[in-house]
């Protein structure tokens, strides 16, 4: 039987950190080889070095940022002169043979997903992690934080959510966890998840997540003022609280309508803290 390599999928500033940490909790082995933490994200990032590493590769070899605006329906990437014997993509492998289950987290990977299926194929068996919180609550985090114009933000969630949504083939090997639910430990969101893991959660780890989770909830409390509602944005966010096949394939229709209409431009804005930091 294949170990089990898990990647989770979520736009920046909706809580893939700390959701990352709580798999854990379900003995899903997330790694130690981290970044340390910065001020916009203080309980750390828990992004495997050698991922983000590999991630960053091919995003500056196809001169995109996390924060460029791009048409997402076009995407397509330049992958030919990497490495794949490099010491990153060896210590990828080295923790997928190592470890029954292993999660990988990263929003870049919303860019670079057919990168990892190739690369992993017949290696592991993939399944996905979906991360969201309400738009307005990561639009106003990004505000706060990067400076970005409303129009800009709103289409970086927009192309982000776009692409994770894309990726669905099976909803019932989907696994979605809602970033708001899990802080107040919601009661239904954990027995969803025990039940998509096939595992109690583990009570030690659990305790201990419980315990640092207080310094979190502070996080969720912004002035809403600043947000540009988008219509897009409200309706893939009803799809992740509820997903079905019919919401999906409308929602997908509807964002590729909305990128025929309009005209984007490709440079990353200049932000405090959203370009590389290595």
């Amino acid at each position: 039987m294949k170990n089990k390599t898990y990647f989770i999928l979520g736009m920046h500033r909706s809580g893939t950190s700390i959701i990352t940490k709580f798999l854990e909790c379900f003995d899903i082995n997330i790694g130690s080889d981290f970044f340390l933490p910065r001020i916009d994200n203080k309980q750390g990032f828990f992004e495997d070095i050698s991922f983000y590493r590999i991630n960053r590769k091919i995003l500056e070899k196809n001169e995109l940022e996390w924060n460029t605006i791009i048409d997402p329906t076009k995407l397509k990437l330049n992958l030919s002169e990497l490495n794949q014997r490099d010491v990153y993509h060896c210590n990828i492998i080295k923790n997928i043979n190592n470890n029954l289950s292993f999660a990988f987290k990263d929003p870049r990977i919303q860019l670079t997903l057919s990168y990892w299926k190739k690369f992993l194929n017949n290696k592991t068996k993939i399944e996905y992690i979906y991360c969201f919180r309400h738009p307005r609550k990561i639009f106003n985090s990004i505000k706060k934080r990067d400076k970005m114009n409303a129009k800009d933000i709103n289409n970086l969630i927009l192309q982000n959510w776009y692409l994770m949504t894309k990726n669905i083939t099976d909803l019932k090997k989907t696994i979605f966890i809602d970033y708001d639910k899990l802080i107040i430990m919601d009661k239904g969101q954990l027995e969803y998840l025990s039940k998509k893991f096939n595992t109690k959660i583990n009570k030690k780890k659990f305790l201990f997540f419980k315990k640092n989770l207080i310094k979190l909830k502070n996080r969720n409390k912004y002035n809403y003022t600043s947000y540009h509602k988008m219509i897009l944005l409200e309706n893939f966010y009803k799809f992740y609280t509820k997903p079905t096949s019919q919401k999906k394939n409308r929602i997908l229709a509807q964002t590729n309508e909305y990128y025929k209409k309009i005209k984007l431009h490709k440079e990353p804005k200049k932000t405090i803290f959203g370009l590389s930091f290595l």
